[in-house]
């Protein structure tokens, strides 16, 4: 982690390495696993292989897996383009399983993943989420809203509801006018709702995204 924090070391340190890891693999806890996946799914010289070669050791750990190793280990697989429908259908059991135990930031992590993925992920899957979602509305902050309105304008093919979209909506404006979110995750929520149907007549725009533009020119962050 440290050489991938600091993206440091060469092709043929990290060569090395994978050899040490590939032969301790079920040494590791899940803690190590997802340290070790997501570093090497961040380094530009890791061979991201080491991702398929480590997946059958992933899946009989995760299990044993915390939410945050869960999001860590799902994270990387995402990101890195290693993903398959075998090991998400591991990935989505799991959530089944832990979502009470999931906070706000675990919670927006599997929405995002799934959602950059296609929309995948059974009607359980996403009234699990929904469900956690709403009942930790308030705890969710800049960050976790992001992943949450990742896609937010493909309104045919979210898998949110309308009341569930209203109340990320309404988390947002809360935040905005408490001065309480940045620019950063703002503008990505607005870029993700720039293409969502005017909600009133004769407007060529819907409310909520003009809202998020009009306070980003506030605090000049198009500037």
């Amino acid at each position: 982690m440290a050489y991938s924090k600091s993206q440091n070391g060469s092709s043929e340190f990290y060569q090395a390495l994978e050899k040490h890891i590939m032969a301790f693999k079920e040494q590791f806890n899940t803690q190590e696993l997802a340290n070790i996946v997501y570093s090497f799914s961040k380094t530009p010289q890791c061979n991201k292989e080491l991702l398929r070669d480590l997946e059958s050791t992933v899946i009989s750990k995760l299990d044993k897996a915390k939410p945050e190793e869960l999001c860590t280990l799902l994270m990387a697989y995402t990101d890195s383009d290693r993903m398959n429908a075998p090991l998400l259908t591991h990935f989505e059991l799991q959530f089944k399983a832990k979502f009470e135990e999931m906070n706000a930031e675990d919670i927006s992590k599997y929405y995002y993943c799934f959602t950059h993925l296609g929309f995948k992920g059974e009607g359980v899957f996403y009234r699990y989420v929904q469900k956690a979602a709403t009942k930790l509305m308030k705890t969710f902050e800049g960050p976790h809203l992001r992943y949450m309105f990742y896609k937010f304008d493909e309104e045919d093919e979210s898998r949110l509801n309308t009341g569930v979209r209203g109340r990320l909506m309404d988390r947002v404006t809360e935040l905005v006018k408490a001065g309480k979110i940045k620019g950063y995750d703002l503008n990505e929520i607005y870029k993700n709702t720039r293409n969502m149907k005017p909600n009133r007549e004769g407007k060529a725009q819907h409310d909520f995204n003009y809202a998020c533009q009009r306070h980003l020119e506030k605090i000049k962050y198009f500037v």
